[in-house]
């Protein structure tokens, strides 16, 4: 995780990421792909295994021996990850997510990386799933004993243009805490 903390640029990524042994290696360390595996058939710990280089290889994958009770599976080094089923290189892949965090818009992002408008949109949707499973799953209660929590709500409106009485089709209600 440490390689990817102070990365502030695309150019900066692409030094970090050079070959995708390495970058295997960092998305391992910051999560975002297995670390370890289990056998499907077996249970039991599979070991990451070197392929050949090709253009569109990863460089690893997840193999498991062959023994009496398990004909030896093998599995993507993706399996399990957020890269599973896509067929992104690795090195595109955290350069989409780099700048999807970098509030680069869709076009943008597809007119950097040569890749479709639709692929960019699904991949902004899964993003954005993920960002909120982590946000829910991490959101902190605010206040406790002895602290003051103030709540406030605005209606936020717009008339349509500029005449008449407000639309309900245009209320935005905003709603803020603020523990003391």
């Amino acid at each position: 995780m440490e390689h990817l903390r102070n990365v502030s640029s695309v150019k900066e990524l692409a030094e970090v990421c050079k070959d995708t042994p390495t970058l295997v290696k960092i998305l391992m360390d910051a999560g975002l792909l297995m670390a370890s595996q289990n056998c499907k058939v077996c249970n039991r710990d599979m070991k990451l295994k070197k392929v050949a280089v090709t253009k569109k290889s990863d460089c690893y994958k997840w193999t498991c021996l062959k023994t009496n009770s398990c004909p030896g599976s093998e599995i993507s080094v993706r399996n399990g990850s957020i890269f599973e089923g896509s067929k992104l290189l690795l090195k595109d892949a955290l350069v989409l997510i780099f700048l999807w965090a970098q509030r680069t818009p869709c076009t943008g992002i597809a007119n950097v990386l040569g890749l479709s408008k639709p692929t960019i949109y699904a991949w902004a949707e899964t993003l954005r799933g993920v960002a909120l499973e982590t946000v829910s799953s991490r959101s902190a209660m605010i206040g406790g004993v002895g602290q003051t929590v103030e709540i406030d709500e605005s209606c936020v409106t717009k008339r349509k243009y500029n005449r008449g009485r407000v639309s309900d089709n245009n209320q935005v209600w905003i709603v803020g805490a603020l523990s003391l």
